[in-house]
This record gives structure tokens, sequence and C-alpha cells, in this order.
């Protein structure tokens, strides 16, 4: 995908193209609520690395006979196992990217910093605050304001290992979200919530990321082995087998996992879609339940005003 952004006096042009898809559209300035910020790590080229580092350590393994009877196939073999390497361990550095969202939050365009566009953004962004009446802006770097929160919530999702950090203001709560592949700031108004309470129960599916961790483990230490380990005498143990049936015997185990449910609370908008949600422990029910009220009792003084 190809995204061109044209920034011009009153409006900005995106232009979208891929080898299936197409598309052009505009926006004003005016239209702009919100610019916003998060870094992420490259996950298409860790998705792609990490596909190119289990090809080649299966057709490796499995067809290490064939592959080394012609050398031809196992130079190219060596050579995408070596790039598959790079590219993952490379995509985790984390870029830049800047987000322009709409009255309602919805994203029009975003744009990722690179060594190319690095001077233009600012005068993007000085643009759009300039044609924009009451622009919010929020950022990764310095996710939260320096006045004093009413109250402070840290949870912890195991299924993506993130831990999220929410602060609960006079009239809003902001939420700093981070862990191995991003960083990411986002804000509720209680102005927008309709004071409704989702409770319920969710598990962690932690099998999926161990999975994607013993695979990836797995693929390395095959495609090294069998395509450079034995030419310099390695050998592989029973150890070495042993530790792989342990290893995904660990994923059979985690399933288990799912059975463990935790208390979840959140907070429906005006359209009944919830709009934020959040794990509760059994040592901040307490403080979970204080939350609730402080919020609903905003809710109710913004529908008196």
């Amino acid at each position: 995908m190809r995204v061109t952004q044209e920034f011009h006096e009153d409006k900005a042009v995106v232009k979208m193209k891929s080898l299936t898809f197409e598309r052009e559209f505009e926006f004003e300035y005016k239209d702009v609520g919100e610019i916003s910020d998060a870094f992420y790590t490259n996950n298409s080229q860790m998705n792609f690395s990490f596909w190119l580092l289990f090809f080649t350590g299966v057709t490796l393994s499995v067809f290490c006979k064939f592959i080394y009877a012609n050398p031809i196939l196992l130079r190219i073999e060596q050579i995408l196992y070596v790039c598959g390497l790079l590219l993952y361990f490379t995509g985790f550095k984390k870029s830049w990217w800047i987000y322009f969202s709409d009255k309602n939050g919805k994203a029009l365009t975003y744009i990722k910093q690179t060594s190319q566009n690095r001077d233009l953004i600012p005068q993007a962004i000085d643009m759009v605050r300039k044609g924009s009446e009451n622009l919010e802006e929020i950022s990764a770097a310095n996710p939260f304001p320096e006045q004093q929160p009413e109250f402070e919530h840290i949870a912890f999702n195991f299924s993506d290992l993130v831990k999220t950090t929410d602060r609960f203001y006079e009239n809003e709560l902001t939420g700093f979200q981070k862990n191995l592949f991003e960083e990411s700031v986002y804000k509720v108004k209680y102005s927008g919530l309709s004071g409704k309470i989702y409770r319920g129960k969710s598990s962690d599916e932690i099998e999926s990321w161990i999975l994607t961790i013993v695979t990836l483990l797995v693929s390395i230490i095959g495609g090294f082995y069998f395509g450079f380990g034995i030419f310099l005498g390695m050998s592989i143990s029973l150890n070495y087998l042993y530790t792989i049936l342990v290893l995904y015997a660990l994923v059979l185990i985690s399933l288990s996992f799912r059975l463990v449910k935790r208390d979840v609370i959140g907070f429906y908008d005006q359209n009944g879609n919830i709009e934020y949600w959040t794990h509760i422990n059994r040592n901040n029910k307490g403080k979970a339940e204080k939350i609730i009220e402080f919020v609903q009792s905003k809710i109710l003084t913004e529908e008196k005003n």
C-alpha cells in the first residue's frame, strides 16, 4: 500500500494505492478534531520475517538431503534465513505515527515518520492547527496532564502483554498503553458516556503468543542447525528434541488458562457501544467501585447542565 497525502491551504487530499486497492479522498482541516500520535513496531515486517523463518526452518529440516545435494538451493535457504533474522529483529524498532481524527474520533488519515518526511510533518500539523477550531492534541511521548488525577488504575492484559495506566481527571480519563510493540494514548470524555456500566468476565488468550514464541524459537534453532550447524560439526542431542516437546507441551498447558476468567468493567457511550473497559483484580475492586461512582457523578452533572 502506497499512501500519499497532499496538504493544501484548507484541505488535505489522500491517495491510497496498492496492487488490489485504489482510493482517493479529501477532508477539510475544520473537520479535524484531534491530532494524536503513537509509537509502533513494524508489525508487517515482523509477520513476514516470522513466516520466512518458519518456511526456511521447515524446508531445511524436512528436505535437508535434497537441499544438501543442490548447493544453489542451500545458499538460497541460508540467505533467506539470515534475511529473516535481520528483518525480524530490526522490526522491533518503533516508528512515530501521527493520526488525524474527526470530531467523532474517526481516523481521517495517518502519517508514518521517515527520514524523508521528518521536516515536513511539523508543517502539516501546523496547517491543520490553523484550520481547525477546538483542536485537541494528545501524545504518547507526554500522555498525562500535569494536574493531579482523582484516581489511577493500572491493568495488565496478558493476552497481548500490554500494561495500561488509566488516570481519571475532572472531565475525562486518559489512558496510556505500552508493551514491546507499541506505545499509545487515548482519552475518554465523560460527556460522551451514557452512564450505563458494563460488568462481565473474560479470559486472557495467552496461548497465542506462547505458540508464536515457541514456533519462532524452534524455527530459529532448526534453521541454524540444518542451514549452518551441520557444516560446523554440530549434532542434535536428545535434549534438544525433548526441549522442543516440552515447549509445545507448554502451549497445550496454556490452553487451560482460557478457563481462568477475570472481572471486567466498562462504560457505554451514548450509542450503546462500550467506550472503555478494563480488567479488575480482587485487590482493587473497592477502587473500581469508587471510580464508577465518580464517573457516573460527572455524567449526571453534565446532564443537569
